[in-house]
């Protein structure tokens, strides 16, 4: 994905796989990670969830952007400036729901965790 600016994916096809590109909190150095995401219906806001595939702890993208919610996407070629947040029920249910839909291992990785699987928003910035 990197090499092709995020417009190949080796996830698949019809997979969709976004870059996020957040601040480390501790080395302030850019991390880039591949996620699978879940567009809004006008395109300009993406949601990607902390699952990690199931394990205990959180990935390290997921504190970076509790740290700094400023990041980056690439997507289909192009890399746009967005901001992060981590959303809060009843809003996280309702599109947990489109992943689990979309994928059903989600419930299986939330089912042998105890923690919750964070479900994130990317909106864009403000100018």
């Amino acid at each position: 994905m990197r090499l092709s600016a995020g417009r190949w994916s080796i996830a698949g096809i019809g997979i969709p796989v976004l870059l996020l590109t957040t601040t480390g909190r501790k080395t302030g150095k850019p991390r880039t990670v591949p996620l699978l995401y879940f567009a809004s219906e006008d395109g300009e806001t993406f949601y990607v969830v902390g699952s990690r595939g199931g394990r205990k702890a959180h990935a390290g993208w997921y504190y970076n952007i509790q740290a700094n919610e400023q990041v980056s996407i690439t997507l289909q070629g192009q890399t746009l400036n967005y901001r992060a947040c981590i959303l809060a029920e009843p809003t996280r249910s309702v599109v947990w729901g489109h992943f689990v839909a979309f994928n059903h291992h989600f419930t299986r990785y939330q089912q042998r965790i105890s923690r919750e699987i964070p479900v994130i928003r990317l909106g864009p910035r403000a100018p």
